[in-house]
């Protein structure tokens, strides 16, 4: 069974893994770059998200280790992870839009990019104003507007790497044992 370009037990969730781990590497990218630019380190991102860890939390409210340390690491394993989850959804909700309302748009360019700005507010709500404070409560102290825009930008990488490898014709790779080599000379010509 095929719906607009998803067929049922295909491994379309792949490539919604794989659109959430590029959105969530665009993101920590905004965010190191903003935080290094305002003077905050350019390791204090991760290392907030590490803190979802009580091991890594912060010594005091609104501080973070400043340079690289073991928390930064798992805070960039953290944030992946969540990335790659957040795309999984997303790659559900486009492929259940697609099933039920409007098949041909859910592969468009337009589609991704309205639907990438939506969801990075809704993974605004969720995950910065909601589920992260809760779990860390130095996430309090975060820079209000571009932790906004970041997650903005995540949602929008993601839609749009999700709609370019949807829209991607397939390509099957495969490997002929039993045909023989040709040995090429330099000039690309056979013996």
């Amino acid at each position: 069974m095929q719906i607009s370009g998803f067929k049922v037990g295909e491994p379309w969730w792949n490539r919604a893994a794989l659109a959430g781990l590029a959105g969530g590497t665009a993101m920590a990218l905004y965010q190191m770059i903003i935080s290094a630019a305002m003077g905050h380190g350019l390791w204090r991102p991760l290392n907030l998200i590490g803190g979802v860890i009580p091991y890594f939390r912060p010594p005091a409210p609104g501080l973070a280790a400043p340079g690289f340390w073991p928390g930064t690491t798992v805070g960039a394993a953290l944030h992946l992870m969540m990335s790659m989850g957040w795309g999984l959804l997303y790659g559900v909700m486009v492929a259940a839009i697609a099933a039920y309302f409007a098949p041909p748009i859910a592969r468009s360019w337009f589609f991704g990019l309205f639907v990438g700005l939506g969801w990075g507010v809704v993974s605004y709500v969720a995950m910065g104003m909601i589920v992260g404070p809760a779990l860390d409560p130095a996430l309090n102290w975060v820079d209000g507007y571009p932790f906004f825009v970041a997650h903005v930008v995540f949602g929008l990488v993601t839609a749009l790497t999700f709609t370019a490898l949807v829209r991607q014709p397939r390509v099957t790779v495969t490997f002929a044992p039993d045909a023989a080599a040709v040995e090429r000379t330099p000039s690309g010509r056979g013996r």
